[in-house]
């Protein structure tokens, strides 16, 4: 499915239920590849999911929305220097591949942004996030993985076995290269 415009490649906005995507290629042409909103429970598996080259996020997760996505690669392309996913509510990561391929040398938002919901939970396993751009970045910071919790609301990460890759070098004052950065309260688990 595309899109154009400004509108969702896909959106899935229900008020509760079960929903599936399973072996597709979602390309986004506007805005959000996937929007993930209202309440339910969402699975993805073995999908090929390439944003658009806007600043727009290719995943949105919402705010009481429960997203399970396994064996996927998730891209942002060349000339899209937002976040890859933007999750503030539940998110569950199993084998996948997410990665930005900008070249640009600016400062691009973090690979996954996560944080500012109520009772939020991110689990990334056996997962590869990789920052593609190698270039020196003009910007602050070079980020995988931003957790916020700017509400103090309670969360829980954990990441087990997984790669996170964040290359290049950074000028600027204050410049950064991280692959987590978390500020709030909230747990994080690295094993």
């Amino acid at each position: 499915t595309a899109a154009s415009g400004t509108s969702d490649a896909v959106s899935i906005i229900g008020a509760g239920g079960v929903y599936s995507i399973y072996n597709c290629n979602i390309l986004a042409t506007g805005s959000n590849c996937i929007d993930f909103d209202g309440a339910g429970s969402c699975f993805m598996t073995e999908c090929r999911v390439i944003g658009a080259t806007s600043s727009t996020q290719c995943i949105l997760v919402q705010s009481g929305v429960q997203v399970v996505i396994r064996d996927c690669t998730i891209t942002q392309p060349v000339g899209n220097t937002t976040s890859v996913i933007n999750c503030n509510g539940n998110l569950i990561l199993r084998n996948c591949e997410i990665q930005n391929l900008n070249v640009a040398s600016t400062v691009l938002q973090a690979l996954i942004q996560f944080g500012n919901s109520t009772n939020g939970l991110l689990e990334i396993s056996n997962c590869n996030l990789t920052y593609a751009n190698i270039l020196t970045d003009t910007g602050v910071n070079k980020c995988c993985l931003q957790i916020t919790n700017s509400v103090g609301t309670i969360f829980t990460a954990r990441i087990t076995n997984s790669v996170l890759l964040c290359e290049g070098a950074i000028t600027g004052v204050g410049g950064q290269i991280q692959c987590i950065q978390k500020t709030g309260a909230g747990a994080v688990t690295l094993s």
